[in-house]
């Protein structure tokens, strides 16, 4: 494995800040836990058709026999997963996610940059819209391409393009006055806290998005090879989800695409 990235770069200004939005994290998803899958239900029950073409090409390339989600939540991508492979495993910060999480073989309570597991344990490592919960996510790529493998997979998925947002910044913006996140939790959840959850979607809020170039350098310097980027829209809106499954479409030109997947190969 390569070791031209630092695991945990930065001084102690963005360590501090890395247990900021981790804490942050934990405080927001043990109190949103019992209404999670309800209030996020467009971006995990209307995007199968996108995702299952993924997971069943890499069960295909591989043995198929163990697979792990870190970032797991309520188990919603694992259950997924488990149509593809043998054995799915989870693993999340918060213990009352884990506590409503079905279709796993086991969960742990644990931290995605310290993953509990041993070397070369999974033929596929799932991080699926975890990325943006973490201030500095290279300890998770190291993580991944341990338990992998040799010849497994890394599949990443929604995560907002950098790139969407600076194009369509103003009518981002008024899409998320509308109907962003914030206000779904805010109508279920008592006692909301909007500077919380905006550390907790870190990189979706605070840092604009995510630098696909930057998520493909560093992938590439941990020692993953075969680096493929998706570009598509599936958990915009329910009615682009419908839509988009209607006509087949999969993908999406970059410029019109607010999400990406990435699927990556260990050497």
């Amino acid at each position: 494995m390569a070791e031209k990235v630092k695991k945990q770069p930065g001084g102690q200004a963005a360590r501090q800040m890395g247990v900021k939005v981790k804490e942050a994290n934990r405080r927001f998803f043990d109190r949103v836990a019992p209404e999670y899958e309800l209030i996020n239900e467009r971006i995990f029950t209307e995007i199968g058709p996108f995702t299952e073409d993924i997971l069943k090409e890499l069960s295909a390339r591989s043995l198929a026999e163990a697979a792990l989600d870190l970032g797991c939540g309520t188990g919603n991508i694992a259950r997924k997963i488990a149509e593809f492979f043998q054995r799915s495993y989870g693993v999340d910060i918060s213990f009352n996610m884990l506590k409503e999480a079905r279709g796993l073989s086991g969960r742990i309570v644990g931290d995605c940059l310290e993953v509990p597991f041993k070397d070369n344990s999974f033929d596929l490592v799932v991080s699926y819209a975890t990325l943006h919960h973490i201030y500095d996510f290279r300890a998770l790529f190291f993580e991944a391409y341990r338990v992998l493998v040799p010849g497994g997979f890394f599949y990443i998925d929604h995560e907002i393009d950098r790139q969407f947002i600076q194009h369509f910044k103003t009518a981002f913006k008024a899409y998320r006055s509308i109907c962003g996140m914030d206000k779904r939790y805010r109508a279920k959840i008592t006692g909301f806290d909007l500077e919380e959850f905006r550390l907790a979607e870190y990189h979706a809020y605070e840092g604009g998005g995510l630098d696909i170039d930057e998520v493909r350098q560093i992938l590439g310097q941990v020692g993953f090879d075969e680096i493929r980027v998706f570009h598509h829209g599936y958990g915009a809106t329910s009615l682009t989800n419908r839509f988009m499954s209607l006509l087949g479409i999969r993908r999406l030109p970059r410029f019109f695409a607010p999400f990406f997947a990435l699927v990556a190969k260990k050497e």
